[in-house]
Order: C-alpha cells, then structure tokens, then sequence
C-alpha cells in the first residue's frame, strides 16, 4: 500500500510526529502516554517508525487490560513488548479493510515475547461492526477513534490491547487441547516438544474433535519416544507462516517428521489431507495453529 492515501486524510497534521499527536489526545491516551514517557525504548521506537498503523489503546482499555493482570506483577519488558506490538509495519486505513483477513506484521521481535522472524503478526478484518484487530487468544480490538494521520502513518485509537500470542504449550493448554500436547510434558518426553516450542515460524495443525483426539490417543498410546516424535512433528510444518489467507489449493507442504501435506480449498472449508480446518488462524508466539478434526 503506498502513501498516497495519507493526503487523503487530515493532510493539516500531516507534519505532526506521532508521539506528539498522541499527547494531544491526552484526555484519552493519558495512560499510553504515561508509559511512552517512562520508556526510553519505547520513545525511541516511536520517534523513529515510518510507515506504520499505531493502535493507541485508550485509557479505558489499560484499566480493562490492568484489572485482567490482577496481582500478576507488569514488568517494564512486558509494557514494552506489548506497545511494540501495536505497531504495524505498513499505513492500513479503515477504507482499506475488507472481510477477507490480512495479517500483519508488527514490531514485536523480542525473543522473550515472540519468535516471528519478520515481527509477531496481528489479523485486521472488517466485521459487521467495524474494523478490528484480533490478536492471542483470538482477543478483538475494535476502533474507538479511527485514522488519525501524522507523519508517516496512521493511528487508529482502539477499545482494548491487544494480546501478545502465548506460547504452543499454553495456548494447547487453554484451548484444552492436552490430549494433543499432554503425552509430550513429562520430562522424559520434553525433548519431542522443545524444538518446535523453541524454533521461529512454525505452522501447526492440531487435533481437536472427538473422533480426531481418539484416533491420536490411540495411534500414540504404545508409541516409543522416536515415534512418539514422529506423530508430533507430522502435525508441523517448519520454516513455513501458513495463516488462512496463505494456504492455497493444491499447496503442498513438508512437515518437520518429513512428510508432504496436501492442501484442497472447497468453497469456504479447507483440507489438509483429508483433515478438515476447524478453526484458523489462531496465532502462537513462533507461528500459527489452525485446529483439524482428523
């Protein structure tokens, strides 16, 4: 997308740093400026972006996002890596949006929260209430105040944060998919896991219907070690960002066991093998997870 549409809009604050712009809309962005203003990284990570989308979340949305923390402690790193994932890499309008989903890469690259080579991504969308943005744990954020121009971008202010992807292990724990993952967490089996929890761009189809986690159960259930592995990693595709708007009919991919993977688009439903996509697109902190029900 080129920066045209960036005349288009607003064209009296086009010489208008992002920072400063958000500190004239104090009275809703107190708390984001607050903690840019604490952040030296942040400040400079701000100060020098070109080309991007902000997503300024709103006082409102930081209470929201606080009283979820609860008593767990938010360190600086958190803040940090967090507010870099609000910003997108490319100018995104919401004229630009459509119902098909596009993902976004952003500039969370901090290895401790995120291991996407070309920065954690998040899905913009257009719904039948507006824009949104859906990021871990499929969490929305929708436009509180949209396209606001300054120099070398766009702000959209938004109505919650977004959240950082967790982890393969936690996200398979929280969508109880521990029939899939379960068999590898116990110390002996560690070693099956760790390389796919450790390794950057990762696509994972998982298991996740009764007739899918039964038939998985028992291909698993007298299995060695080395097969145990071989079940696991035919589930994953290595070096390979296979989100929804990427898999294509008659894509062919190669899973980490070695293995060639088939793709067959049929109207909205796609298939891996013969294995029907449940739900997409739901993003990790080294990949994407779509659910399968075979």
């Amino acid at each position: 997308m080129g920066p045209l549409w960036l005349l288009t809009l607003l064209p009296g604050v086009i010489g208008q740093t992002l920072i400063s712009v958000l500190k004239e809309h104090d009275d809703t962005l107190g708390t984001l400026n607050f903690y840019i203003a604490k952040s030296r990284s942040l400040t400079t990570l701000l100060s020098t972006a070109n080309n991007f989308t902000f997503l300024a979340p709103s006082n409102e949305a930081f209470d929201e996002w606080l009283i979820n923390k609860g008593s767990t402690p938010l360190s600086a790193d958190e803040i940090d890596a967090t507010l870099a994932y609000h910003l997108l890499h490319g100018g995104f309008p919401t004229v630009a949006f459509t119902t098909n989903p596009h993902f976004v890469p952003t500039n969370l690259t901090d290895l401790r929260f995120a291991n996407v080579t070309t920065g954690q991504t998040v899905e913009l969308q257009l719904a039948e209430n507006g824009a949104r943005f859906v990021s871990g744990n499929k969490s929305v954020s929708t436009v509180k105040l949209p396209d606001i121009v300054c120099t070398g971008g766009i702000i959209h202010i938004v109505n919650s944060l977004l959240r950082i992807p967790p982890g393969l292990v936690t996200l398979l724990t929280q969508s109880n998919l521990n029939s899939f993952i379960g068999g590898y967490l116990d110390a002996a089996s560690q070693p099956l896991v760790r390389p796919v929890v450790d390794s950057p761009n990762n696509t994972i189809f998982a298991p996740n219907t009764a007739v899918a986690l039964s038939t998985f159960k028992n291909r698993t259930k007298n299995a060695s070690q080395q097969e145990l592995g071989a079940v696991f990693n035919y589930h994953v595709v290595p070096n390979f960002l296979g989100y929804s708007t990427t898999l294509q009919d008659g894509m062919v991919l190669k899973t980490d066991e070695g293995s060639d993977l088939y793709i067959t688009v049929q109207g909205n439903d796609t298939f891996v093998n013969s294995a029907k996509i449940v739900t997409s697109d739901c993003l990790v902190s080294n990949g994407v997870l779509h659910t399968i029900d075979g």
